[in-house]
């Protein structure tokens, strides 16, 4: 579907509007947004909406205890960033 040409206009089903330097940004946005993760429990979803993320602090001041690199290493130790684009 990308020729290089940035210029170029896109023909898609459905319609682009934009040039070709404009999906291919867009499509890098979509794959970034999809792929970032993070080591689980270091953040919580806000109460008052479940699709925000907020960092997890401990309520007596404690440090947030990280995970080891043997824990790390599980792929169940991961979790995505940012909630479904769609």
């Amino acid at each position: 579907m990308l020729s290089g040409d940035l210029e170029r206009p896109i023909f898609t089903n459905p319609f682009f509007f934009g040039r070709e330097k404009h999906y291919l940004r867009a499509q890098i946005a979509r794959i970034v947004h999809s792929t970032t993760i993070v080591p689980k429990g270091l953040h919580k979803v806000v109460e008052d909406n479940d699709r925000e993320i907020e960092d997890l602090v401990p309520e007596d001041g404690a440090e947030v205890p990280l995970p080891t690199v043997h824990t790390l290493a599980k792929p169940e130790s991961w979790v995505h960033y940012t909630p479904n684009i769609l």
